[in-house]
Order: structure tokens, then sequence, then C-alpha cells
């Protein structure tokens, strides 16, 4: 909320997580060709000189693969941290085929990892 000219710190944090949120997916323009929402909107949201209409959020979270509970309000709580949390939402903007193709690359890895903790034990 801004009072005579005073941001709140929590509308100063969600306009950073926006702004990062639109940066990491693309640009301004990208991002306004993807939900409709004029790109001068969209860069006034990021910088905490407009207060975000919440079907805004709502629509940036779903482009970007965000969770709408950290970009509108800073909450975490699925994942145990933010390193986690970004994974997470690079995963939903994958295809299926990236998808499957990094599922058999973590299974991969996975097998290496033991073969590599039986080796460290003498067991091989």
């Amino acid at each position: 909320m801004i009072v005579a000219g005073y941001v709140d710190m929590a509308d100063e944090a969600r306009a950073e997580r926006i702004k990062n949120t639109i940066m990491g997916y693309g640009t301004y323009d990208d991002m306004a060709d993807k939900t409709g929402i004029g790109s001068r909107t969209l860069m006034r949201m990021a910088t905490a000189k407009t207060e975000p209409k919440f079907a805004d959020v709502i629509k940036i979270a779903e482009i970007t693969g965000t969770e709408l509970s950290w970009l509108a309000f800073g909450e975490v709580k699925e994942y145990a941290d933010l390193d986690e949390m970004h994974m997470v939402q690079a995963l939903k903007t994958l295809s299926e085929e990236s998808k499957d193709t990094l599922k058999k690359l973590i299974h991969r890895m996975t097998l290496a990892d033991k073969v590599l903790e039986h080796m460290a034990e003498g067991k091989m």
C-alpha cells in the first residue's frame, strides 16, 4: 500500500519478486504478450509504483510456473529452500519430452551416486 509516498516493505518485496520472475522469464514485452497485461503496467508492478491486481499476479505465476503463494505473499511452504523451489518452477516450464529426458538423467545420476558410494565403502 502506498501512503503519502511511503511504500510498505511487503509491497517492495512483492514488487521485487514480480520483477525477478518476469526477468527470469524474458522481458516485460514477452510477459505482456503472454498475459495480456500491458508492459508499462508490468513495469509499474515490478517497481512497486502500482498495487498489482491479484488476477494479474495469478497470470504471471501461471505463465512462469512460479508458486502463487511465493509470488503474491513471499510464502515458501513446500520446499526445503529457494533453490529447490526454483528447480520445481523450472520443471513446470519444460516440455513433456524435456521432462522425460530429465527424469532419465536424474535416474542415471542416482545410480552413479550409489556406485560411487559402494566404491568408497570398498564394496566394489
